[in-house]
């Protein structure tokens, strides 16, 4: 791959891990809202459910796209959140119960803090790479005159 299509697939990754953990804290503040009484279970589970399939697909897509790249850190890096997410859909627990979300309440809470932390983890990572890839770019000379 060009410098160019480097910097387009992390810029690319960069949007996409922003809003996975955007979700995440939105996920977070939602549940907290709902353990202070400040929220019902039926709202909350009506807000967060058609959250859930979109936010695992942008997961895999974003794994996906550091596999077919050969970026095999990156791959290794979003593991835990894929791990996170295949389980959930293997054990049916995609959607939320509006009758026994007090229940769960605790591990959602865990599961969308791990998921927090590891998309920080990745985005940084993004981050570092976006900038080298920019510094390779620019002292080629291709977007600026820097040699």
């Amino acid at each position: 791959m060009t410098g160019g299509m480097w910097i387009v697939l992390y810029s690319v990754l960069f949007l996409l891990l922003a809003g996975l953990m955007f979700l995440q804290v939105y996920y977070l503040i939602s549940f907290n809202d709902l353990d202070h009484d400040l929220i019902n279970s039926i709202e909350i589970t009506r807000k967060l459910n058609p959250l859930v399939m979109p936010e695992i697909i942008a997961s895999f897509v974003g794994q996906a796209m550091f596999l077919f790249t050969g970026n095999w850190l990156g791959f290794l890096l979003m593991i835990p959140a894929s791990v996170i997410n295949s389980r959930r859909m293997q054990l049916r627990q995609t959607k939320l119960d509006s009758t026994n979300i007090f229940v769960v309440l605790p591990r959602e809470t865990r599961v969308a803090i791990i998921k927090l932390l590891n998309f920080v983890v990745v985005w940084v990572y993004v981050i570092v790479k976006l900038v080298m890839a920019l510094v390779k770019s620019l002292s080629k000379g291709r977007y600026g005159r820097f040699r």
